[in-house]
């Protein structure tokens, strides 16, 4: 689902493009016409890198769907834009899709993806309008959707939080040494250009979810600066929360396919976590080593060898998510210690390995926003909150009464957790 940029209204469209891309040296005269085509071509390509980095392909390529762009440029232009991009060396195309699940990829070519990016405005009327019309169109559906319950999340909370995200400001003394796309992000947050996204599986996608860590130690709202609180070992801890007895996986037929679900959250917080007592041995030991921050640091235990911590959780949480047959020594390692728990997870991806993915992200959601995020809106409504997927971002000062409810709707489901303060 596309991402929603939000800006000002009603102001001629100005995108991003490598500041040494000059059209006027570049094309030929009989391409001088599709300029303003390039340039947005280039700004989308940025637009992915900025804001959706996970979805880049191997070597930088990011996937662009081609009925967006020509709904753009034109079914008629976009051929001839596409290869003289190619042909000028702005960017270059990986060749690479699969119908219904992987877009062409694009990346833009040296000497235009190391130079600064900067803003362009489009001189061409009727791409302008064009772009200023698409954008109208994918705000508003995305908000209707939400209005409509459509989104896995409630409409009184995305509206909170689309409030709340507005107050966000960060400092101007940050070092000129930014990466291209930090230096976007930033520019992004300090000219208004909010994003505010729910996707089909209830995670909200705003400019400060892909904000590196650095540049989120520079943010402030009325002068104070932001505090996280974020769940140990979330994603582990969430798959285990949907687990039973047996290896069967807790609600499988609920919103499982895309687009499904009510915005209104689900019933499976309360009625399916029940007591630890009744699950099985491994299962309750894996929730609870979770719920300590213990579960990576006891498989580099099981391992023998020390590994960054950085490493060692990517590898971990690659082997839940990854295809059941690319097994490797982690996998051995947790199938060992807790055999219930990866049969449960087996059966979760037996129809598509995706699946585990997707389950713990509408858990996450479920537990964030229905519990979390709805009970501080309802008693402390001026509170400033805004989300890091399984983490909740406010101000300084307010993190103990944020990790209180965190940690008070974790004690109702009976399930042991950490929730770590990081300033």
């Amino acid at each position: 689902m596309d991402s929603i940029e939000v800006g000002p209204e009603r102001q001629p469209p100005r995108l991003y493009c490598p500041a040494n891309f000059s059209p006027t040296r570049t094309l030929a005269k009989s391409q001088r016409d599709l300029s303003d085509g390039l340039v947005y071509l280039a700004h989308t390509v940025i637009m992915r890198r900025v804001l959706d980095p996970r979805h880049k392909h191997r070597d930088g390529f990011v996937p662009l769907a081609s009925q967006h762009i020509r709904r753009i440029l034109g079914a008629r232009h976009w051929p001839r834009i596409k290869q003289a991009g190619v042909d000028c060396g702005l960017v270059e195309c990986d060749g690479s899709y699969r119908a219904g699940h992987r877009s062409l990829g694009y990346r833009l070519c040296e000497p235009y993806a190391s130079a600064p990016w900067e803003l362009r405005e489009i001189h061409n009327p009727r791409l302008s309008r064009r772009i200023d019309e698409w954008r109208t169109q994918r705000r508003q559906r995305c908000w209707d959707e939400i209005r409509a319950g459509k989104r896995r999340v409630s409409p009184e909370v995305c509206e909170h939080l689309y409030h709340h995200l507005q107050r966000i400001q960060i400092d101007e003394d940050i070092p000129e040494t930014l990466t291209n796309e930090s230096a976007v992000a930033v520019d992004m947050i300090r000219r208004g250009q909010w994003r505010f996204d729910v996707d089909d599986y209830g995670r909200v996608h705003t400019n400060i979810t892909n904000l590196r860590r650095l540049l989120r130690a520079r943010l402030t709202v009325d002068g104070m600066r932001l505090v996280n609180c974020d769940i140990a070992n979330s994603q582990p801890l969430f798959i285990g929360m949907r687990l039973q007895p047996g290896g069967k996986q807790a609600g499988r037929g609920e919103g499982g396919r895309k687009g499904q679900g009510s915005g209104q959250g689900s019933t499976i917080c309360c009625a399916l976590f029940g007591s630890l007592g009744k699950l099985s041995t491994d299962i309750e030991r894996f929730i609870i080593l979770c719920g300590g921050g213990k579960l990576y640091r006891f498989v580099e235990s099981r391992l023998g060898d020390e590994m960054h911590y950085a490493t060692l959780k990517r590898r971990v949480l690659a082997t839940f998510y990854d295809r059941d047959s690319h097994r490797n020594v982690f996998y051995g390692i947790l199938d060992k210690e807790f055999p219930m728990v990866m049969r449960g997870i087996r059966a979760v991806k037996r129809l598509d390995y995706r699946h585990l993915a997707h389950l713990a992200q509408r858990t996450e959601s479920e537990f964030i926003f229905v519990r979390v995020v709805s009970r501080l809106l309802r008693e402390r409504p001026g509170l400033f909150v805004t989300t890091i997927h399984d983490s909740v971002m406010t101000t300084a000062g307010d993190e103990e009464t944020v990790k209180g409810v965190m940690l008070d709707e974790f004690k109702k489901l009976n399930i042991p957790a950490t929730v770590r303060i990081e300033r």
